[in-house]
């Protein structure tokens, strides 16, 4: 497998900037640079620029006299005690002291701010330095690492969960998730199937997060358990996964034990939004984001003892997304969107063969 030494690409970057600190500002302008880059790495320890969608520019002063802003800025004495600071659209004037200055977002003062300041830029994936009027775009050749500061948090767990949604969880490719079936038609659950879901999830997710650890059924709160817990390694990031399921589960006698629609998936989501607080209140100190992953086995048409079920009843429910209200991955910027993963039947199969 090529893997890209990421010390030598952030090398290949920093020549490029490290330069044009250097030609405009001198040797002060080199540690300066170096200031900030330590500054950044800091803060994305605390803040996952992966997640972020509103601009981000962090800055640190050359000139004596640096470039005055509008407003009252919100002061943080150190990065270590950054909260929710620096969440939304904002610019912060990094000191030597490592406290934060943090301002309303101007973009119309960057380019005069840059002559008298080595300036960092990140927006929607991209990330820069603009100095001395001049904007330098950074290299990032990885997916899901949110700049080339700091290690995969939440934007590699998201893509992973997207490629467990694809490749084991659609058509039961994992060989933990497929005993979640009463028959090999995939119609029914067994009965309480979201121990297997977790334990499945948690196997795939501990196999391709190299820089995290994960773990099944942890505590948000002295009362509050989580399904699986993901800690970012060298970070104070963390996620938790919530797991619902939607379908039809049967004992082995094949007498119907529960059956859940999408608000199983609703109050799922509620249940999330209220350990996230817990997480908050519990854990100031770790930056917590929530993911709820609904496993979707749905089937049009079940009932006890059935032993045929047409195409179109079996996929009826493919296509038929959930409506979340409220919409917490809306109104939070903790909460991710819901994963909604889609169990297909055996499609060549009409008809059941005893389980």
């Amino acid at each position: 497998m090529t893997k890209i030494d990421l010390d030598k690409l952030r090398a290949l970057n920093e020549t490029l900037y490290t330069t044009a600190a250097r030609n405009a500002f001198g040797d002060n302008g080199l540690q300066v640079l170096a200031r900030l880059v330590s500054s950044v790495v800091q803060i994305y320890r605390r803040l996952d620029p992966g997640s972020r969608t509103a601009p981000l520019v962090l800055f640190a002063d050359v000139s004596a006299s640096p470039t005055s802003l509008s407003g009252m800025p919100q002061l943080v004495h150190r990065i270590s005690n950054l909260g929710n600071e620096i969440d939304g659209a904002c610019m912060a004037r990094v000191n030597g002291d490592t406290s934060l200055q943090v301002y309303p977002f101007d973009a119309s003062v960057l380019m005069a701010m840059s002559r008298t300041a080595v300036v960092y830029r990140h927006h929607q994936g991209v990330e820069s330095f603009v100095i001395n009027g001049n904007e330098y775009q950074l290299i990032n050749p990885i997916t899901g690492y949110g700049s080339v500061f700091c290690r995969p948090t939440f934007g590699t767990l998201a893509d992973a969960l997207d490629e467990y949604r694809t490749k084991s969880a659609a058509h039961s490719g994992c060989e933990v998730l497929k005993t979640a079936w009463h028959e090999p038609s995939r119609w029914f659950l067994k009965t309480k199937p979201e121990q297997i879901m977790r334990k499945s999830l948690v196997q795939y997710l501990s196999n391709v997060l190299d820089d995290a650890e994960v773990r099944p059924e942890q505590n948000v709160d002295e009362s509050h358990p989580v399904d699986i817990k993901v800690s970012f390694a060298l970070t104070d990031l963390r996620a938790i996964i919530e797991i619902k399921w939607l379908g039809n589960s049967v004992d082995e006698t094949g007498k119907m034990t529960t059956h859940y629609t999408q608000a199983r998936a609703q109050a799922g989501a509620q249940q999330l939004a209220e350990y996230l607080d817990s997480s908050h209140e519990w854990g100031s100190g770790v930056k917590t984001r929530g993911y709820l992953v609904v496993f979707d086995a749905r089937r049009k048409g079940l009932s006890e003892g059935i032993r045929t079920l047409s195409h179109s009843d079996a996929m009826h429910f493919k296509d038929e997304h959930i409506t979340y209200s409220p919409d917490h991955s809306a109104i939070r910027n903790d909460f991710a969107p819901p994963v909604r993963m889609y169990m297909f039947p055996k499609q060549a199969t009409t008809s059941a063969p005893s389980p």
